[in-house]
């Protein structure tokens, strides 16, 4: 039995070490700038924001630099937006 829950602790971690990490895949257009496979969080000093989300992720729109502030809007995958805000953010 001991042996049994040896192997089993190891399997574990095993599956949680080896999780990827979660990031959005493909091409963000944040006001013309191509950025590639986006993570975190991007400022832009242009106003309004011209998004053309090309990831498989939502963009989160914030109303402050630093992807703080309100959340002023959402644009999906797939889709083009003009967006008053400071700042977008991607899981």
């Amino acid at each position: 039995m001991k042996r049994f829950a040896v192997i089993l602790a190891a399997t574990g971690l095993a599956l949680v070490t080896a999780a990827p990490a979660h990031a959005a895949s493909g091409t963000l257009l944040l006001n013309g700038r191509a950025i590639t496979d986006p993570h975190g969080c991007y400022d832009s000093e242009e106003r309004p924001l011209r998004i053309e989300n090309g990831t498989n992720e939502t963009v989160v729109v914030h109303g402050l630099p630093g992807c703080s502030g309100r959340i002023v809007g959402f644009v999906h995958s797939g889709e083009t937006a003009v967006v008053p805000g400071s700042s977008v953010s991607l899981p």
